[in-house]
């Protein structure tokens, strides 16, 4: 192996590991349920936005909460304006789609977003069933 190859290897080996060490450790948006249960119990300040899609929401879903599937999330962005100001807490399936929610937020200027790391299997608070 040449020089450039070692430095090349040495290189996609420390992605690799920074990306494994974001997603087992999250990144500074990431909350617990402690957390989003403090930052929610303000329903005037705040909301709980689900990025599932409308049939997971369907099946089981966090009271009060409002759908807007990630993959519709940037068509959609005006549904969210009238919370700009709000803190804004991110819940999908397993904490994935909404940590993708949380950066393409935070890009459109939205402050206040965490991600609920764990996702539904997580949340402990009250649900509702279709």
């Amino acid at each position: 192996m040449d020089f450039v190859q070692m430095i090349a290897t040495a290189a996609i080996g420390a992605i690799v590991i920074w990306l494994a060490a974001r997603y087992f450790f999250g990144s500074g948006s990431d909350i617990h349920y402690e957390e989003a249960v403090r930052i929610l119990a303000d329903r005037e300040q705040s909301l709980l936005l689900d990025v599932r899609t409308a049939r997971e929401h369907g099946k089981r879903r966090p009271v009060g909460a409002l759908n807007i599937p990630v993959q519709e999330l940037k068509q959609r962005l005006a549904e969210l304006e009238p919370h700009r100001k709000k803190q804004i807490v991110v819940i999908c399936a397993s904490g994935m789609r909404s940590r993708m929610a949380v950066q393409t937020l935070q890009k459109q200027g939205f402050a206040g977003v965490k991600n609920f790391r764990g996702g539904m299997s997580g949340w402990r608070g009250e649900v509702e069933s279709g």
